[in-house]
């Protein structure tokens, strides 16, 4: 249990005393009604009684708008998330592709199509509704915007240094893109004046961020111990690893999920 929950958690649910008597099997019970049986009614009163659930005033406007009323179901499905995209259907398994069926580009998300699709995109010029600043260069500022507020924020919080003479330092990192069910790892080693010496980048189908990070330590550190680097420092911004990395020649590691890969680590390590 202290593999998958916070320490502190763990000796919470430790601590809690489980009866010894045997009065029947467990059964569901609902909180809403002293009987502990689920109605409508108490449905309702617990939704009602909820404060983060209350209506937002977008809500209201979707209902209120003099329109046709299967346009506001088709709002308050986009804003829900819940229109049946390729992109949401493929993540169900109920279609083969998430890719567009009208333009046939990658993803089909709900914004590419209600207005990032072509097609979609010649009807809001069509009716007139087309705003004075382009799709594209609209998407262009957005991104702009979060690269420039990620670029601040790294320069604030992080300070890449040299390692020290005889040393290299190993910086790795990984991509997971669920959509797509594939993963990425990189890495660039570094000598003591921050010369360019080393780099690797793998793609892979399947697995997860976690699985995508540690092979990028795995084959960083193979890679450095390859080209005759024995002096390493290897960076990464994945905590999950670096605690992995903790119980290296301990019998918890044995449990792990990936202690395929662990145990490589192990051994480069040992």
């Amino acid at each position: 249990m202290s593999m998958i929950l916070p320490s502190e958690i763990a000796i919470r649910v430790q601590q809690v005393q489980v009866s010894l008597v045997q009065s029947g099997r467990d059964t569901f019970a609902w909180i809403g009604e002293a009987s502990s049986c689920y109605t409508v009614s108490s449905g309702v009163k617990f939704l009602e009684s909820a404060s983060h659930l209350t209506p937002d005033a977008i809500w209201q406007k979707v209902w209120k708008l003099e329109v046709l009323v299967k346009i506001s179901f088709l709002l308050w499905q986009g804003l829900h998330g819940a229109l049946p995209t390729n992109l949401a259907r493929f993540r169900r398994h109920l279609a083969p592709s998430s890719a567009c069926a009208r333009c046939s580009r990658s993803l089909e998300s709900i914004i590419h199509s209600l207005r990032d699709c072509p097609h979609s995109h010649q009807v809001w010029f069509d009716f007139g509704l087309a705003s004075q600043i382009s799709f594209v260069e609209m998407e262009s500022r957005v991104q702009n915007q979060i690269y420039l507020a990620k670029r601040k924020l790294w320069e604030v919080n992080v300070q890449w240094s040299l390692p020290e003479s005889s040393w290299v330092k190993l910086n790795v990192d990984d991509s997971f893109v669920p959509q797509l069910n594939a993963m990425g790892s990189g890495g660039v080693v570094r000598n003591s004046v921050g010369e360019w010496k080393l780099g690797f980048a793998v793609g892979l189908q399947g697995g997860d961020s976690f699985q995508a990070e540690l092979l990028a330590v795995v084959e960083g550190l193979e890679l450095c111990w390859k080209e005759g680097c024995k002096k390493v420092i290897c960076e990464s911004d994945c905590l999950g690893v670096i605690n992995t990395a903790k119980i290296l020649g301990k019998r918890a590691q044995l449990r792990h999920k990936y202690y395929d890969i662990i145990k490589r680590l192990a051994d480069q390590c040992s």
